[in-house]
Protein backbone atom coordinates (compact mmCIF):
# COMPACT_ATOMS: atom_id res chain seq x y z
CA UNK A 1 0.00 0.00 0.00
CA UNK A 2 1.36 3.40 -0.98
CA UNK A 3 0.57 6.84 0.45
CA UNK A 4 1.65 10.00 -1.36
CA UNK A 5 2.79 13.09 0.52
CA UNK A 6 5.24 15.98 0.37
CA UNK A 7 8.68 15.91 1.97
CA UNK A 8 9.50 19.09 3.87
CA UNK A 9 12.84 18.04 5.32
CA UNK A 10 15.15 15.07 4.84
CA UNK A 11 16.20 12.78 2.03
CA UNK A 12 16.84 9.13 1.32
CA UNK A 13 14.80 6.22 2.66
CA UNK A 14 14.08 5.17 6.24
CA UNK A 15 12.23 2.08 7.46
CA UNK A 16 10.83 1.37 10.89
CA UNK A 17 7.93 0.43 13.10
CA UNK A 18 4.94 2.73 12.78
CA UNK A 19 3.44 4.55 15.78
CA UNK A 20 0.05 6.08 14.96
CA UNK A 21 -1.30 8.90 17.14
CA UNK A 22 -4.70 9.86 15.65
CA UNK A 23 -5.09 13.18 17.49
CA UNK A 24 -3.02 16.40 17.18
CA UNK A 25 0.11 15.80 19.27
CA UNK A 26 1.44 18.26 21.85
CA UNK A 27 5.18 17.63 22.14
CA UNK A 28 5.29 19.80 25.26
CA UNK A 29 2.42 18.11 27.11
CA UNK A 30 2.20 14.62 25.61
CA UNK A 31 5.83 13.65 24.99
CA UNK A 32 8.67 13.02 27.42
CA UNK A 33 11.69 14.61 25.75
CA UNK A 34 14.21 12.45 27.62
CA UNK A 35 12.60 9.03 27.13
CA UNK A 36 10.70 9.45 23.86
CA UNK A 37 7.49 8.17 25.48
CA UNK A 38 4.08 9.53 24.48
CA UNK A 39 2.58 9.73 27.95
CA UNK A 40 -1.07 9.52 26.91
CA UNK A 41 -0.65 6.10 25.27
CA UNK A 42 2.59 4.97 26.97
CA UNK A 43 4.28 4.27 23.63
CA UNK A 44 7.85 5.04 22.61
CA UNK A 45 8.59 6.92 19.40
CA UNK A 46 12.36 6.51 19.67
CA UNK A 47 13.71 5.05 16.43
CA UNK A 48 10.22 4.64 14.99
CA UNK A 49 8.08 6.28 12.33
CA UNK A 50 5.52 8.63 13.91
CA UNK A 51 2.22 9.31 12.11
CA UNK A 52 0.07 12.21 13.37
CA UNK A 53 -2.59 14.49 11.90
CA UNK A 54 -0.73 17.62 13.12
CA UNK A 55 0.83 19.08 16.25
CA UNK A 56 -0.61 21.47 18.80
CA UNK A 57 0.68 23.57 21.65
CA UNK A 58 3.06 26.43 22.29
CA UNK A 59 6.41 27.45 20.85
CA UNK A 60 8.13 25.23 23.42
CA UNK A 61 7.19 22.16 21.38
CA UNK A 62 10.17 22.46 19.00
CA UNK A 63 12.55 22.49 21.96
CA UNK A 64 11.06 19.20 23.18
CA UNK A 65 11.67 17.78 19.70
CA UNK A 66 15.28 19.00 19.91
CA UNK A 67 15.54 17.36 23.33
CA UNK A 68 14.39 14.05 21.80
CA UNK A 69 17.24 14.29 19.31
CA UNK A 70 19.76 15.25 21.99
CA UNK A 71 18.89 12.18 24.07
CA UNK A 72 18.80 9.93 20.99
CA UNK A 73 15.06 9.33 21.42
CA UNK A 74 13.79 11.03 18.27
CA UNK A 75 11.58 9.25 15.71
CA UNK A 76 13.13 8.18 12.41
CA UNK A 77 10.59 10.32 10.58
CA UNK A 78 7.37 12.22 11.19
CA UNK A 79 4.40 11.68 8.88
CA UNK A 80 1.69 14.32 9.10
CA UNK A 81 -1.61 15.08 7.43
CA UNK A 82 -0.99 18.80 7.87
CA UNK A 83 2.26 20.17 9.25
CA UNK A 84 1.94 23.44 11.15
CA UNK A 85 4.78 25.93 11.51
CA UNK A 86 5.91 24.73 14.96
CA UNK A 87 6.08 21.13 13.80
CA UNK A 88 8.22 22.07 10.79
CA UNK A 89 10.55 24.26 12.89
CA UNK A 90 10.91 21.51 15.49
CA UNK A 91 11.69 18.86 12.87
CA UNK A 92 14.40 21.03 11.31
CA UNK A 93 15.88 21.95 14.72
CA UNK A 94 15.99 18.28 15.71
CA UNK A 95 17.04 17.08 12.23
CA UNK A 96 14.02 14.76 12.04
CA UNK A 97 12.82 13.96 8.49
CA UNK A 98 9.24 15.12 8.02
CA UNK A 99 6.57 14.53 5.38
CA UNK A 100 3.17 16.24 5.14
CA UNK A 101 0.01 16.40 3.00
CA UNK A 102 -0.52 12.68 3.53
CA UNK A 103 -4.12 11.39 3.32
CA UNK A 104 -5.98 10.98 6.63
CA UNK A 105 -6.37 7.29 5.80
CA UNK A 106 -2.80 6.78 7.00
CA UNK A 107 -4.09 7.35 10.55
CA UNK A 108 -6.23 4.20 10.26
CA UNK A 109 -3.09 2.05 10.07
CA UNK A 110 -2.19 -0.10 13.04
CA UNK A 111 0.74 0.85 15.24
CA UNK A 112 3.44 -1.80 15.07
CA UNK A 113 3.44 -2.46 11.33
CA UNK A 114 6.55 -1.73 9.30
CA UNK A 115 6.64 1.38 7.14
CA UNK A 116 9.16 2.44 4.51
CA UNK A 117 9.43 6.19 3.95
CA UNK A 118 10.91 7.34 0.66
CA UNK A 119 11.67 11.00 1.34
CA UNK A 120 13.02 11.63 -2.15
CA UNK A 121 9.75 10.54 -3.77
CA UNK A 122 7.44 11.71 -1.01
CA UNK A 123 5.95 8.24 -0.62
CA UNK A 124 5.17 5.90 2.29
CA UNK A 125 4.84 2.16 1.76
CA UNK A 126 3.00 -0.16 4.15
CA UNK A 127 2.19 -3.79 3.37
CA UNK A 128 -0.51 -4.80 5.81
CA UNK A 129 -3.59 -6.78 4.68
CA UNK A 130 -5.79 -5.40 7.46
CA UNK A 131 -4.98 -1.78 6.56
CA UNK A 132 -5.52 -2.38 2.85
CA UNK A 133 -8.91 -3.99 3.50
CA UNK A 134 -9.92 -1.17 5.84
CA UNK A 135 -9.16 1.40 3.14
CA UNK A 136 -10.99 -0.64 0.48
CA UNK A 137 -14.02 -0.84 2.77
CA UNK A 138 -13.94 2.96 3.10
CA UNK A 139 -13.66 3.36 -0.67
CA UNK A 140 -16.63 1.09 -1.30
CA UNK A 141 -18.67 3.04 1.25
CA UNK A 142 -17.68 6.31 -0.43
CA UNK A 143 -18.81 4.89 -3.79
CA UNK A 144 -22.15 4.14 -2.10
CA UNK A 145 -22.45 7.84 -1.24
CA UNK A 146 -21.28 7.36 2.32
CA UNK A 147 -24.18 5.28 3.67
CA UNK A 148 -25.28 1.68 3.35
CA UNK A 149 -26.58 -1.33 5.18
CA UNK A 150 -23.62 -3.33 6.41
CA UNK A 151 -24.83 -6.50 4.72
CA UNK A 152 -24.76 -4.72 1.36
CA UNK A 153 -21.03 -3.96 1.54
CA UNK A 154 -19.40 -6.56 -0.67
CA UNK A 155 -15.90 -6.06 0.79
CA UNK A 156 -17.25 -6.70 4.30
CA UNK A 157 -19.20 -9.78 3.17
CA UNK A 158 -16.12 -11.23 1.47
CA UNK A 159 -14.04 -10.71 4.61
CA UNK A 160 -16.73 -12.28 6.76
CA UNK A 161 -17.02 -15.31 4.45
CA UNK A 162 -13.32 -15.99 3.81
CA UNK A 163 -11.62 -14.69 6.94
CA UNK A 164 -14.34 -15.05 9.56
CA UNK A 165 -16.64 -12.73 11.47
CA UNK A 166 -14.01 -11.90 14.12
CA UNK A 167 -11.57 -10.67 11.46
CA UNK A 168 -14.23 -8.56 9.71
CA UNK A 169 -15.52 -7.12 12.99
CA UNK A 170 -11.99 -6.24 14.13
CA UNK A 171 -11.47 -4.12 11.01
CA UNK A 172 -14.87 -2.47 11.45
CA UNK A 173 -14.12 -1.72 15.13
CA UNK A 174 -10.82 -0.20 14.09
CA UNK A 175 -12.54 2.19 11.68
CA UNK A 176 -15.13 3.09 14.32
CA UNK A 177 -12.52 3.81 17.01
CA UNK A 178 -10.49 5.97 14.62
CA UNK A 179 -13.56 8.05 13.78
CA UNK A 180 -13.95 7.07 10.14
CA UNK A 181 -17.35 5.38 10.34
CA UNK A 182 -20.34 5.08 12.65
CA UNK A 183 -22.61 2.07 12.89
CA UNK A 184 -26.20 2.29 14.06
CA UNK A 185 -28.04 -0.99 14.01
CA UNK A 186 -27.43 -2.53 10.59
CA UNK A 187 -26.48 0.77 8.96
CA UNK A 188 -22.97 2.14 8.48
CA UNK A 189 -22.11 5.76 7.71
CA UNK A 190 -18.87 7.32 6.51
CA UNK A 191 -17.97 10.24 8.80
CA UNK A 192 -15.03 11.55 6.77
CA UNK A 193 -15.91 11.96 3.13
CA UNK A 194 -13.24 11.86 0.45
CA UNK A 195 -12.93 11.34 -3.29
CA UNK A 196 -12.67 7.63 -4.09
CA UNK A 197 -9.63 6.84 -6.23
CA UNK A 198 -10.91 3.51 -7.57
CA UNK A 199 -13.92 2.21 -9.47
CA UNK A 200 -16.26 -0.49 -8.15
CA UNK A 201 -14.42 -3.08 -10.24
CA UNK A 202 -11.00 -2.04 -8.97
CA UNK A 203 -12.14 -2.06 -5.33
CA UNK A 204 -13.63 -5.55 -5.55
CA UNK A 205 -10.73 -6.98 -7.56
CA UNK A 206 -8.11 -5.67 -5.11
CA UNK A 207 -10.16 -6.77 -2.09
CA UNK A 208 -10.59 -10.26 -3.52
CA UNK A 209 -6.84 -10.62 -4.11
CA UNK A 210 -5.93 -9.42 -0.60
CA UNK A 211 -8.57 -11.61 1.04
CA UNK A 212 -7.58 -14.76 -0.84
CA UNK A 213 -3.87 -14.24 -0.12
CA UNK A 214 -4.66 -13.59 3.54
CA UNK A 215 -6.86 -16.70 3.68
CA UNK A 216 -4.11 -18.83 2.16
CA UNK A 217 -1.53 -17.48 4.61
CA UNK A 218 -3.88 -18.28 7.51
CA UNK A 219 -4.31 -21.87 6.29
CA UNK A 220 -0.60 -22.41 5.64
CA UNK A 221 1.08 -24.49 8.38
CA UNK A 222 3.96 -22.77 10.23
CA UNK A 223 7.44 -23.47 8.87
CA UNK A 224 9.64 -25.79 10.91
Amino acid sequence: MKFKGETLFGNGTVSGELVVYPEPLSFLGDVDGKSGIIRTINASIAGKVLAIPSSRGSTVGPYVMYQLSKYDKAPLAILSVKADTMLIIGAIMAQIPIMTNLPREILSLRSGVMARVDLDRGEVYVNEPEARLALLLLEELELRNGRARLRYLKVYRMMDYWLGSRFAKAILDRLISSGYVAVKGDRIELLRRFKASKSWTQVYKEAREVIINTYLSMQRPPSK
